[in-house]
């Protein structure tokens, strides 16, 4: 068919943006992107536009294709298919918080019938789970404009705690049927869950070895602003309780926010999460919250001074302690969840940490840059948390008795899409008997830390 030319000043109706498979800077540029695009009044302002918006992305791709009457434009923002590189932060059903990955993608050809499928597949490296997992992704690739939804399948297969660093060894596996808006910003997914726990701990014999899960969730992520000066904000529900011996609702909330001062840049992020049981049906391992660590952990999870899984409720009641605590604050308390007939004394260091069901966490830091350049930078930073089990909460002095806090230094460099890669000493300002410390560690957030 000979190519149809249409005026420049063509009037648009509308413009219908998808953002689909970018991650980190290139999906802040896209978001940005779409205001644009759809308030392009003519077919020559869109053009222009969208050469802009293929400079901003970089390897990205920009499809435009027919909308479903005469007015409408579609443009995809995506990456390019074939095999790309990915640094990927969020709740995920295998393997939430900081991952690094490697992606497949391929659109089968289709000469006519059903609408081709784009087909990934993703192998996945986790630094806060010690995980590996895989994924293969199925999706139909609808142009028309007719679907402001796009629906997936998802198969799933992971390990976790490889090293045993921060918690038991672990195996999952998971089926998923997802619903995303256009803009990839809310999510609703329904997924079946295996999971085996891999230990012989005494501590994890009291949870579920093996359990499976049905569950419903929604996930909401919003990037705003640019690398400098913007933020995040990331919502996360799931109730699981209608197949399967899993009955339990959670909800997470993370937020971060950054901008300059001083010829340096800040950011403050803050996060929390509840864990409910439902129906007096016990929470396995894989659903309580944990607090501490800076490798990979996510807003909430991640606290400056503290090893990962390093404190909170413990299998023995005994925790208790008026002595000073690193000369700048008293450390009294902690909340006891298990105990045994042998406790482990607080001396010995070996404790087990089992999480909680309620977390919250907040941070702050600034930077500046070194003047030896080198993209280098040195920054200082403060945070507090807290973990706690709601049942052995009396008084407001019980949750105050369980904040931990610290300050220090680091050296880092930044990352696409607003992480960071530092070495920092920290100084835990406030902590509790038998809590495990880490002064130095190898900081590592990913997109903003969400």
């Amino acid at each position: 068919m000979a190519p149809r030319y249409v005026p420049a000043n063509t009037p648009l109706d509308f413009v219908k943006v998808f953002i689909e498979g970018l991650q980190g800077e290139a999906r802040a540029s896209a978001l940005r992107a779409e205001k644009r695009l759809r308030e392009c009044p003519t077919l020559g302002k869109l053009n222009a536009e969208l050469n802009a918006v293929a400079d901003e992305l970089g390897d990205g791709v920009v499809e435009v294709t027919p909308g479903p009457r005469e007015g409408i434009v579609c443009v995809t923002l995506r990456p390019e298919h074939g095999g790309h590189v990915l640094a990927r932060a969020g709740q995920e059903p295998l393997l939430s918080g900081s991952a690094f990955a490697l992606k497949f993608d391929a659109t089968p050809a289709a000469a006519s019938g059903p609408p081709p499928l784009r087909v990934s597949t993703e192998g996945v490296w986790n630094l806060a789970q010690e995980g590996l997992g895989g994924y293969i992704t199925a999706a139909p690739l609808i142009r028309s404009g007719a679907w402001s939804v796009l629906p997936s399948l998802e198969l799933g297969y992971g390990l976790g705690g490889l090293l045993g660093f921060t918690g038991p060894a672990w195996q999952r596996s998971h089926l998923q049927a997802c619903l995303a808006d256009r803009l990839g910003r809310h999510k609703v997914r329904l997924g079946y869950a295996s999971r085996d726990l891999r230990t012989e701990d005494a501590a994890m014999l009291g949870f579920p070895l093996q359990s499976s899960k049905t569950s419903i969730s929604y996930q909401f992520l919003n990037s705003y602003g640019t690398e400098t000066l913007g933020g995040q904000v990331g919502l996360f529900g799931e109730v699981a309780g209608l197949l399967g011996d899993v009955k339990v609702a959670r909800a997470e909330a993370s937020w971060s926010q950054r901008g300059a001062l001083l010829a340096g840049i800040w950011q403050v992020s803050a996060g929390a999460a509840l864990a409910k049981p439902l129906f007096d049906a016990q929470m396995p391992w894989e659903e309580r919250l944990f607090l501490g660590g800076v490798t990979g952990q996510g807003v909430g999870e991640r606290l400056f001074g503290f090893k990962p899984h390093g404190l909170g409720p413990l299998k023995r009641e005994e925790r208790s302690s008026e002595a000073r605590r690193f000369g700048l604050a008293y450390g009294r308390g902690g909340l006891g969840t298990y105990s045994t007939a042998e406790p482990t004394r607080v001396e010995t260091g070996k404790v087990d940490f089992l999480g909680g069901d309620t977390r919250a966490s907040v941070e702050g830091w600034m930077r500046w840059p070194m003047p030896m350049g080198l993209g280098l930078y040195v920054f200082a930073f403060g945070a507090a948390g807290v973990l706690v089990e709601r049942r052995q909460v009396s008084e407001p002095a019980d949750i105050l008795r369980n904040i931990r806090a610290a300050l220090g230094l680091g050296i880092g460099v930044p990352l696409p899409g607003g992480g960071h890669l530092a070495v920092t000493y920290s100084q835990p300002v406030q902590a509790v008997a038998g809590d495990r410390v880490q002064a130095f560690q190898l900081s590592l957030s990913l997109n903003n830390l969400l």
